[in-house]
């Protein structure tokens, strides 16, 4: 989930961090701020983590920019992992931005995998995340790599990609 942490500000406080504007954290390493986390626009510009923050402002001055809390991301993944034991007795944290899942014999107990997959989409729709959801193929035949994109819409954005989402797109 590679955008994470900038997804759970926007979750909290969408007011505050308009998704408007590129979002981007920092932290102090040694004598310079770096680039810690990015939302997708930021990314999309060519920002991301390990650049100093100067270089992240050259690119794009209207930047908005956060002091990364590292611990509030650790506190959401630890809610994040406690959620999905709805879905199998192993889930695990995979720090600092992702959540491992051992699904097997345990998709057969929502209906299958497609109808497990709609469940997990429908829910983190719910739950407003819009975050990358790394899948892997063992689970999603149809997928031509192992992501599929959540989003406000629901869309899934690789013309690739079986619309889990129903939106269409």
């Amino acid at each position: 989930m590679p955008f994470f942490s900038t997804e759970q500000l926007r979750r909290e406080n969408s007011a505050l961090y308009p998704a408007s504007r590129k979002l981007v954290l920092h932290a102090t390493e040694g004598n310079r701020r770096v680039v810690t986390a990015v939302d997708a626009s930021a990314c999309r510009a060519g920002i991301g983590a390990g650049m100093t923050l100067a270089h992240a402002r050259a690119l794009d001055p209207d930047l908005l920019v956060i002091e990364h809390d590292r611990e509030k991301d650790r506190e959401a993944l630890a809610r994040l992992t406690a959620w999905g034991l709805w879905m199998s007795p192993l889930v695990a944290a995979d720090a600092p931005d992702g959540l491992f899942a051992d699904l097997s014999g345990c998709t057969h107990l929502f209906g299958g995998e497609t109808a497990f997959l709609e469940r997990l989409c429908a829910d983190l729709r719910s739950f407003r995340w819009g975050g990358w959801l790394p899948i892997t193929a063992s689970i999603v035949p149809k997928v031509r790599t192992p992501s599929l994109r959540t989003s406000d819409s629901g869309a899934i954005r690789d013309d690739d990609y079986h619309d889990w989402f129903g939106s269409g797109q």
